[in-house]
């Protein structure tokens, strides 16, 4: 019965979808309203009812029918299923005229590693080659080894740390051989940022800044101990893996942050995170930076662009 209501949810709006498609000029809000109405596993059927129902494809009616190219672009994203989203997001990251390492560590600090495997297969089936294959092209250099560990190995499910004896004892073992080696030795790193479960990782990081001489938490550490070239992939992580919410908070901050926004990071942001934990992350980033998500886009964006980032943002 619930998959029969699904179903009949998914064609009903398969056809208002086509009504809003075939309205001259195009009604943004009623197409927006849909959008925003359904989750992204049902958009998926809708997107394939639609095909075999006019015989079009929705990306062919958006690529079409929107004008704005910041509207285009955001709609069709939503359309995608979360790991094909990531997938073309790395294809496009590593592709570029110049790689967007910046895209690169988002997405692989702060996706777990069974979601990376299957960003990996959606990779295969879009381009023809392993997400990994793919890396392993690319320019030997720490960044790339780091991010193929983390590709490679996945993150401890048990907690190994069970006293604070033994938490210490590891956030020394990170003060003795020195931060910075952390940051370009890949059997260390791996140890420590990679495999280690998130309970323990936040535990090590709370007595590294009880041992740092200058006191520092082990983020700042980090920003000013680590090799440039990994810096920021660390950084990530430890943020990601402890607080997701606060930390995509802080991203959708910086996205919009002086003059220029950066659309790729606000789109893919508001696009995958607005079923799963936008509440939080709009709490966050009032706490952090003493403003409304929502003012903070509408003072950045403009026009149907400003309207469907708002709605994502909204989301409960």
């Amino acid at each position: 019965m619930a998959d029969e209501n699904l179903m009949k949810r998914c064609l009903e709006k398969t056809e208002q979808l086509f009504s809003v498609f075939t309205s001259n000029p195009l009604n943004y809000d009623m197409f927006f309203d849909i959008l925003l109405r359904t989750s992204n596993y049902e958009r998926q059927i809708i997107a394939d009812e639609y095909k075999i129902r006019y015989n079009k494809t929705v990306f062919d009616e958006i690529n079409s029918l929107v004008k704005d190219a910041d509207v285009k672009d955001i709609v069709t994203q939503m359309f995608y299923n979360y790991y094909e989203l990531d997938a073309r997001a790395l294809h496009k990251a590593f592709k570029g005229k110049k790689r967007n390492e910046k895209a690169i560590v988002e997405i692989f600090a702060s996706r777990p590693h069974w979601f990376l495997q299957t960003v990996d297969q959606e990779y295969n089936r879009i381009f023809g080659i392993s997400l990994k294959d793919d890396i392993c092209k690319e320019k030997k250099s720490d960044f790339i080894t780091f991010v193929l560990c983390i590709l490679n190995n996945p993150r401890s499910t048990k907690n190994e740390i069970r006293n604070e004896k033994q938490a210490k004892d590891a956030a020394q073992e990170i003060v003795s051989i020195g931060l910075k080696k952390y940051s370009n030795d890949a059997e260390l790193f791996k140890n420590l940022f990679v495999k280690r479960s998130r309970d323990d990782l936040i535990k090590i990081s709370r007595e590294f800044k009880n041992l740092d001489k200058k006191k520092r938490n082990l983020y700042d550490a980090i920003e000013k101990d680590c090799a440039s070239g990994t810096r920021e992939l660390l950084k990530a992580i430890l943020f990601a893996v402890s607080i997701p919410s606060h930390y995509f908070a802080n991203l959708l901050y910086y996205s919009m942050k002086g003059i220029g926004t950066d659309e790729e990071t606000l789109n893919r942001v508001l696009v995958t995170r607005h079923e799963i934990d936008m509440e939080f992350i709009r709490n966050y980033y009032k706490v952090d930076f003493k403003a409304e998500l929502i003012d903070d886009i509408k003072g950045d964006t403009s026009g149907n662009y400003e309207k469907i980032c708002c709605k994502l943002a909204n989301c409960s």
